[in-house]
Protein backbone atom coordinates (compact mmCIF):
# COMPACT_ATOMS: atom_id res chain seq x y z
CA UNK A 1 0.00 0.00 0.00
CA UNK A 2 1.18 3.26 -0.45
CA UNK A 3 2.35 5.91 2.34
CA UNK A 4 -0.45 8.64 1.42
CA UNK A 5 -3.39 6.01 2.62
CA UNK A 6 -2.13 5.85 5.52
CA UNK A 7 -3.88 8.27 8.33
CA UNK A 8 -1.22 9.86 11.26
CA UNK A 9 -2.40 10.84 14.68
CA UNK A 10 -0.46 14.38 15.48
CA UNK A 11 -0.77 16.13 19.04
CA UNK A 12 0.34 19.95 18.90
CA UNK A 13 1.06 20.41 22.57
CA UNK A 14 -1.31 21.69 24.81
CA UNK A 15 -3.73 22.19 21.90
CA UNK A 16 -5.39 19.38 20.16
CA UNK A 17 -4.72 15.87 19.00
CA UNK A 18 -6.01 15.33 15.01
CA UNK A 19 -5.76 12.87 12.31
CA UNK A 20 -4.33 13.34 8.99
CA UNK A 21 -2.71 11.92 5.73
CA UNK A 22 -0.70 14.84 5.65
CA UNK A 23 0.18 15.90 9.14
CA UNK A 24 2.83 18.68 8.23
CA UNK A 25 0.13 20.25 5.87
CA UNK A 26 -2.24 20.38 8.25
CA UNK A 27 -0.35 21.65 11.45
CA UNK A 28 0.83 24.15 9.08
CA UNK A 29 -2.96 25.33 7.93
CA UNK A 30 -4.04 25.42 11.25
CA UNK A 31 -0.83 28.09 12.35
CA UNK A 32 1.25 25.90 13.85
CA UNK A 33 4.68 24.53 13.95
CA UNK A 34 5.59 22.62 16.54
CA UNK A 35 3.47 18.72 16.48
CA UNK A 36 4.62 14.95 16.43
CA UNK A 37 3.38 12.09 14.87
CA UNK A 38 1.83 9.67 17.72
CA UNK A 39 0.37 6.34 15.67
CA UNK A 40 -0.21 5.93 12.02
CA UNK A 41 -2.45 3.26 10.78
CA UNK A 42 -4.09 1.84 7.86
CA UNK A 43 -7.58 1.66 9.00
CA UNK A 44 -9.91 5.01 9.52
CA UNK A 45 -11.91 2.97 12.17
CA UNK A 46 -8.73 2.14 14.54
CA UNK A 47 -7.36 5.81 14.01
CA UNK A 48 -10.98 7.57 14.79
CA UNK A 49 -11.03 5.22 17.81
CA UNK A 50 -7.17 5.65 19.03
CA UNK A 51 -7.46 9.53 18.02
CA UNK A 52 -10.56 9.87 21.19
CA UNK A 53 -8.74 7.50 22.93
CA UNK A 54 -5.48 9.48 22.65
CA UNK A 55 -7.54 13.20 23.67
CA UNK A 56 -8.91 11.83 26.71
CA UNK A 57 -5.39 10.35 28.10
CA UNK A 58 -4.10 13.42 27.14
CA UNK A 59 -6.14 15.74 28.87
CA UNK A 60 -7.21 17.63 25.62
CA UNK A 61 -10.83 18.54 23.99
CA UNK A 62 -12.50 14.95 22.46
CA UNK A 63 -13.82 15.36 19.37
CA UNK A 64 -17.42 14.61 19.53
CA UNK A 65 -17.88 13.37 15.79
CA UNK A 66 -15.17 10.48 14.90
CA UNK A 67 -12.57 11.36 12.92
CA UNK A 68 -13.82 8.83 9.86
CA UNK A 69 -17.59 10.12 10.83
CA UNK A 70 -16.63 13.30 10.03
CA UNK A 71 -14.19 12.33 6.78
CA UNK A 72 -17.20 10.72 4.82
CA UNK A 73 -19.66 13.32 5.54
CA UNK A 74 -16.93 16.17 4.06
CA UNK A 75 -16.09 14.54 1.31
CA UNK A 76 -19.65 13.53 0.49
CA UNK A 77 -19.69 18.13 1.02
CA UNK A 78 -22.89 17.15 2.66
CA UNK A 79 -24.34 16.91 6.33
CA UNK A 80 -26.96 14.31 8.00
CA UNK A 81 -29.40 16.58 7.40
CA UNK A 82 -28.90 17.24 4.02
CA UNK A 83 -28.08 13.45 3.49
CA UNK A 84 -32.17 13.33 4.65
CA UNK A 85 -33.06 15.54 1.87
CA UNK A 86 -31.24 13.82 -1.28
CA UNK A 87 -27.74 15.20 -0.48
CA UNK A 88 -28.79 18.55 -2.55
CA UNK A 89 -27.85 20.76 0.42
CA UNK A 90 -24.66 22.30 0.75
CA UNK A 91 -22.75 23.10 4.18
CA UNK A 92 -23.69 25.94 6.14
CA UNK A 93 -20.64 27.75 6.15
CA UNK A 94 -17.91 27.78 4.10
CA UNK A 95 -18.42 30.99 1.93
CA UNK A 96 -22.38 31.24 1.55
CA UNK A 97 -22.89 34.15 3.39
CA UNK A 98 -24.19 33.67 7.06
CA UNK A 99 -24.28 36.21 9.90
CA UNK A 100 -21.40 38.78 10.03
CA UNK A 101 -17.87 37.85 11.72
CA UNK A 102 -16.24 39.86 14.16
CA UNK A 103 -12.81 39.71 14.22
CA UNK A 104 -10.43 40.58 17.26
CA UNK A 105 -6.81 40.31 18.05
CA UNK A 106 -6.38 37.42 20.48
CA UNK A 107 -3.79 39.26 22.74
CA UNK A 108 -5.35 42.72 23.18
CA UNK A 109 -8.86 41.98 21.80
CA UNK A 110 -8.72 44.70 19.65
CA UNK A 111 -11.28 44.61 16.83
CA UNK A 112 -9.80 44.12 13.45
CA UNK A 113 -13.04 44.25 11.77
CA UNK A 114 -16.80 42.87 11.15
CA UNK A 115 -17.05 40.62 7.57
CA UNK A 116 -20.26 39.47 5.89
CA UNK A 117 -19.39 35.61 5.61
CA UNK A 118 -16.57 33.14 5.75
CA UNK A 119 -14.84 33.66 2.22
CA UNK A 120 -14.60 37.55 2.94
CA UNK A 121 -13.25 37.24 6.27
CA UNK A 122 -10.72 35.02 5.13
CA UNK A 123 -9.63 36.63 1.92
CA UNK A 124 -9.00 39.82 3.39
CA UNK A 125 -6.83 38.15 6.52
CA UNK A 126 -5.44 35.62 4.21
CA UNK A 127 -6.49 32.41 6.14
CA UNK A 128 -7.88 29.70 5.07
CA UNK A 129 -12.03 29.28 5.33
CA UNK A 130 -12.09 25.71 7.13
CA UNK A 131 -9.73 27.31 9.91
CA UNK A 132 -12.41 29.94 9.89
CA UNK A 133 -15.50 27.79 10.03
CA UNK A 134 -13.32 25.30 12.61
CA UNK A 135 -13.11 28.30 15.41
CA UNK A 136 -16.57 29.30 14.76
CA UNK A 137 -18.40 26.00 15.67
CA UNK A 138 -15.74 25.48 18.19
CA UNK A 139 -14.03 22.09 16.60
CA UNK A 140 -11.02 21.04 18.41
CA UNK A 141 -11.31 23.35 21.45
CA UNK A 142 -8.81 25.68 19.45
CA UNK A 143 -9.59 29.78 21.08
CA UNK A 144 -7.51 31.54 18.37
CA UNK A 145 -6.10 31.20 15.04
CA UNK A 146 -2.97 32.90 13.66
CA UNK A 147 -3.81 35.60 16.51
CA UNK A 148 -7.36 36.16 15.45
CA UNK A 149 -10.64 35.15 17.83
CA UNK A 150 -13.43 34.45 15.53
CA UNK A 151 -17.08 35.35 16.46
CA UNK A 152 -20.69 35.05 14.82
CA UNK A 153 -22.87 38.04 15.08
Amino acid sequence: MKENNMYHIYHIPTVKIGVSKRPKARVKSQGFIDYEVLESHWDIDTVSKREQELQKQYGLPVDKTPYNKSYYNIRKGTTKQSLSKGGKTKRKYHGQKTTRIQVFLYESGKEVGIYESIAETARQLGLYRGNIYNMLIGRHGAKQHKGYVFREI
